[in-house]
């Protein structure tokens, strides 16, 4: 049985192949054309990246964690349970203020709820980028 809030970026459980993860997220990263690719655990207020892209100009790092009290794009995937989608951050009012865009590289993030077998909310899978996307333009 997995202790769901055991951190499970520090105590891996024999039977999750996180390996298959890590390939998930580097692909996401190569597909998306985009800084990071992750999946977020949210556990005891707290979120924590299971495993990051390994991408050259990642910024995120495996075992990185924030509590629940920041604004972050995840907290909002948990409290809604629904999917987020933020195309450029520094011009949204919603979000040009959440420490991930005001102090950090975050410009557009793409995110999705997971959850555990048997239902019960896990966390996140996202993709983040430090650039905004380019709206294409009509010639």
């Amino acid at each position: 049985m997995i202790d769901t809030q055991a951190c499970l970026s520090r105590h891996p459980h024999p039977n999750l192949d996180l390996e298959k993860w890590q390939t998930t997220v580097d692909l996401m990263a190569e597909l998306f054309d985009s800084a990071c690719g992750t999946i977020v655990q949210f556990r005891q207020q707290e979120f924590n990246a299971v495993v990051a892209s390994l991408n050259e100009d990642n910024f995120l790092q495996r075992n990185s964690s924030w509590p629940w009290d920041m604004k972050s794009f995840c907290r909002r995937i948990v409290e809604t349970g629904e999917g987020l989608y933020v195309e450029n951050a520094p011009c949204n009012s919603e979000w040009k203020d959440a420490p991930p865009v005001a102090e950090g590289p975050v410009r557009s993030y793409f995110g999705m709820p997971i959850t555990w077998p048997d239902g019960t909310l896990f966390g996140t899978i996202c993709v983040i980028d430090k650039n905004c996307p380019t709206t294409l333009t009509p010639s």
